[in-house]
């Protein structure tokens, strides 16, 4: 996968970082997925099209993790805990869950996310439908098993 000259945003969040996000949202988050987001933090794809069940979809941009987002007019709409605040309660099953079930990664084009699901112990890849979702009630269809699985899923360009 090619990622658009100058798009990383900096700072790359740090271990310390990370971990703080995990223990705030109780998840663990893959160890590839850790790998890239400390290299590729919030990367526009060059190579932004993947196909699932015959329908293809654009991903946009991967999301950021910052320290503290408010202050980045440019990328803080793009940060994981900014997007969470946000649509949270439509991306969540549960009222009264501590932390979260859903972590969007990438976003897609219309309001879709590409999220890692936190039903069972490994997470796996869903989209979130943000336009066909309601309050606790996400609309979340799996498409890969696992971070990894998703990147190879990724190997078509869209040109603007």
């Amino acid at each position: 996968m090619k990622i658009e000259n100058n798009s990383i945003v900096t700072p790359l969040p740090t271990d310390e970082l990370i971990e703080a996000f995990e223990n705030d949202s109780r998840v663990e988050l893959p160890q590839d997925y850790k790998c890239f987001l400390k290299k590729y933090n919030g990367a526009i794809p060059e190579t932004n099209i993947f196909t699932f069940k015959r329908r293809k979809y654009l991903v946009e941009r991967f999301l950021c993790l910052l320290e503290k987002p408010i202050y980045d007019q440019e990328n803080g709409e793009y940060d994981i805990d900014v997007v969470l605040t946000a649509k949270g309660e439509l991306m969540n099953e549960e009222e009264d869950i501590i932390g979260t079930d859903v972590v969007p990664i990438a976003k897609l084009a219309g309001d879709d996310y590409v999220c890692l699901y936190y039903h069972k112990k490994n997470p796996s890849i869903v989209i979130w439908y943000g336009g066909e979702s309601e309050e606790f009630h996400p609309v979340l269809r799996k498409i890969a098993n696992s971070f990894s699985d998703f990147l190879n899923m990724i190997n078509e360009s869209w040109e603007y």
